[in-house]
């Protein structure tokens, strides 16, 4: 018997979902209907002192300490930043505050625990610096798969997410792989018309598939086969998400063409550098949103990590960054989900008040001051909550008010993750519990 290169996709395609899926049937459940959660993560530890915790004079060269801007009625503050490409101005600081800063909740002045790159990702990621503990989103994920049917429940394009066995883990792959396992029988993803089977041959193997697998449904009927059908639903059910996740994504293009609309096609590729692949994530992880296939994701840039030319480098890192919120955001919206999203934004840690070097090159080092951005249907805007010193130290805050506070609560990633986890009303097992304080973080 031959096997033709759509077999072998058909194949590796089942054998990878079937890895993917709860262990349990899902088919009988009712649509998802719940709010999406993304959370993404800013490898490297960027500095919260050039975005959303300014400070300016000896700890930032780049700008003034008068030049720190405010979002008119609300307690967000930002460093008056922009970065060009192209010829233009790419994005600036006061472009993102400006039209989102009413939605987020800024945490500032959190106490990372750490200085390490792994324990700090562990921290800012699940809320605790030691390995054993799922990432939030997979708790949210566990969560929705409970009760209704998800054939894709989690998406990571970061390496540093952790399950624990807890939900499926679905690791983000370029659109055109996805493609190519939503619809086999495409020669080329993006191509139509060129297949390997034309449509009546097309037809005959799919209406095979289905007469083969109801004759294995009919012989599992009894004893341990009923736990093997379930298997074999699952898998439909999985295919039959990632061929709506197709559909959605092939309703729209190029990501940029959404993301740089004033750039019109003439997209400066070497400065952006990893922005590409960040929108590119995004698109993917919202369009599974829309085709109701995940509730929950992660996507990750990296090259934060600026011990050497900090303020050539970083700057321009964060507005690509902010940028591609600013993506999220707007596609949200197009999509119709953005009354549904939640986005948390992170990173390890943050970066020493003083430069390792008095040159144009100097770097910054690794700094446990860190800060995250958090926006959502249920997360009250226009707030920054905690603090940093004058010399860039976590301050306590008062455990009711939230104001700065010395006889006040600390702020740390267990205490962040504690309210996230109200916020989101997952109760993940007593084992992942976090030990910290309840802070009304996000208004409860």
């Amino acid at each position: 018997m031959q096997i033709s290169r759509r077999g072998i996709l058909l194949g590796a395609g089942s054998a990878s979902l079937a890895m993917a899926l709860p262990r349990v049937s899902r088919a009988a459940l009712p649509a998802y209907a719940g709010n999406y959660w993304l959370v993404l993560l800013g490898w490297g530890g960027w500095d919260p002192t050039l975005m959303c915790d300014p400070k300016g004079g000896a700890i930032n060269r780049t700008y003034a300490a008068s030049a720190i801007k405010q979002v008119a009625g609300t307690s967000v503050r930002y460093a008056p930043l922009s970065w060009s490409a192209g010829g233009r101005e790419f994005y600036s600081n006061e472009r993102f505050f400006s039209a989102y800063g009413k939605r987020l909740t800024v945490i500032n002045g959190i106490d990372m625990q750490t200085n390490a790159h792994e324990s700090g990702i562990c921290a800012a990621l699940s809320g605790s610096i030691s390995q054993g503990f799922p990432s939030f989103v997979a708790l949210t994920a566990q969560a929705a798969a409970k009760t209704s049917f998800l054939p894709i429940p989690f998406i990571s394009y970061s390496s540093d997410d952790q399950t624990l066995g807890v939900v499926p883990m679905t690791r983000g792959r370029a659109t055109p792989a996805l493609q190519t396992l939503a619809n086999p029988n495409l020669v080329q993803p993006g191509i139509a018309g060129v297949d390997y089977h034309l449509e009546a041959q097309r037809t005959r193997l799919i209406d095979g598939n289905r007469s083969m697998i109801d004759r294995l449904r009919e012989s599992l009927r009894f004893g341990n086969g009923a736990a093997k059908l379930s298997t074999v639903r699952d898998l439909r059910g999985a295919a039959s998400g990632l061929d709506t996740l197709y559909a959605e994504l092939d309703k729209h293009g190029n990501p940029l063409d959404v993301a740089l609309p004033e750039y019109k096609g003439a997209y400066p590729y070497e400065p952006l550098e990893t922005f590409p692949d960040l929108v590119s994530q995004a698109q993917l992880c919202l369009s599974a949103f829309k085709a109701n296939v995940t509730c929950s994701a992660s996507i990750v840039m990296g090259g934060f990590d600026s011990h050497g030319n900090h303020d050539s480098s970083h700057p321009a890192l964060l507005l690509r960054q902010l940028r591609a919120l600013d993506y999220v955001y707007r596609f949200a919206d197009q999509l119709g989900i953005g009354s549904r999203l939640n986005v948390l934004a992170v990173s390890d840690f943050g970066r020493t008040p003083q430069y390792n070097g008095s040159g144009d090159t100097a770097g910054k080092d690794h700094w446990n001051v860190g800060s995250m951005m958090m926006s959502g249907p249920n997360v009250p805007g226009g707030r920054t909550v905690g603090a940093t010193s004058t010399t860039f130290e976590s301050v306590k805050i008062n455990r009711t008010t939230l104001a700065p506070d010395t006889n006040g609560a600390a702020l740390r990633p267990a205490e962040i993750h504690r309210a996230l986890r109200r916020l989101a009303n997952v109760q993940p097992d007593a084992r992942y519990g976090l030990l910290g304080e309840d802070l009304p973080l996000f208004g409860s």
